[in-house]
């Protein structure tokens, strides 16, 4: 059976590999290998469900929730045939308070599970999930803490960052491509994934509407938002002086572009 991501890829239920965007890869052999009967019909029928309602992070980490606990269970059996509650609380039990916080993403995979009354998991599991009172992982720790690995740059990185590009580009170190992604990244603050979803077509010149500051304006697709890839964009202004390399950089690969396809 094929169905589509919700990013718009097609997959094979019965493969090994899940292609669910360009990012996300999930690769599901263990399924095979550990489950049997139907376990792995009711696992795959709500994994296909999951992978075309949710962002495919979202079914990444509540799959590979999932296989942790089916690798518990194989250290006793070969194949896992049922999910029970016991088998639950026992998991449960070895995990320490800081690996409970990842617990949450795998609860609600099972509440889906028994709402689309797939096959392979008794009944009695939702009052036992229900009890529990596990919460997801803090966010935003490093940034409120500024944490000197994880959290946000200082004042002072920023500045030598910036000034170590602009010479790094300056001596050629680095290309022209390189130094405008990295200039934009440290810039806006956008992901890179965002970045990888950009076209030609996203970046423009400003209307009349914008202040004379702004030299280019960059429509930068949405991603974490629940929407379909490229179906909702952010503006995000540049300077003058950001927006110069920038447009050279789109005139280089318009002309790139032009060699192999004269058209355009």
């Amino acid at each position: 059976m094929k169905i589509l991501s919700r990013e718009g890829y097609e997959l094979d239920v019965e493969e090994a590999v899940w292609v669910l965007s360009r990012d996300v890869t999930i690769h599901l052999e263990w399924v095979r290998e550990s489950l049997d009967g139907e376990l792995r019909d009711g696992f795959l029928s709500v994994a296909s469900w999951y992978a075309s309602k949710f962002a495919p992070g979202t079914v990444m980490a509540a799959l590979g929730g999932f296989r942790k606990f089916i690798t518990f269970l194989t250290h006793r059996a070969d194949r896992v045939l049922c999910v029970d509650s016991i088998d639950l609380i026992n998991y449960r039990n070895t995990l320490s308070e800081r690996e409970r916080c990842h617990l949450p993403g795998f609860v609600t995979l099972l509440r889906h599970w028994v709402r689309l009354k797939a096959p392979g998991i008794d009944r009695d599991v939702l009052n036992t999930i229900c009890a529990w009172k596990d919460k997801s992982s803090p966010k935003g720790v490093a940034v409120r803490t500024r944490c000197s690995k994880k959290g946000p740059l200082s004042q002072l990185e920023y500045e030598g960052l910036t000034d170590r590009l602009v010479q790094a580009f300056s001596d050629r170190s680095v290309s022209l491509g390189s130094y405008v992604l990295a200039d934009f990244l440290v810039s806006t603050g956008r992901r890179p994934s965002q970045l990888g979803d950009l076209k030609l077509a996203d970046i423009k010149r400003p209307d009349g509407s914008v202040q004379e500051e702004c030299g280019l304006v960059v429509l930068v697709p949405r991603r974490k938002q629940a929407c379909t890839w490229r179906s909702e964009f952010k503006p995000a202004y540049l300077t003058h002086e950001k927006a110069a390399p920038m447009l050279e950089l789109v005139e280089h690969t318009t002309r790139r572009m032009r060699r192999f396809w004269p058209a355009l």
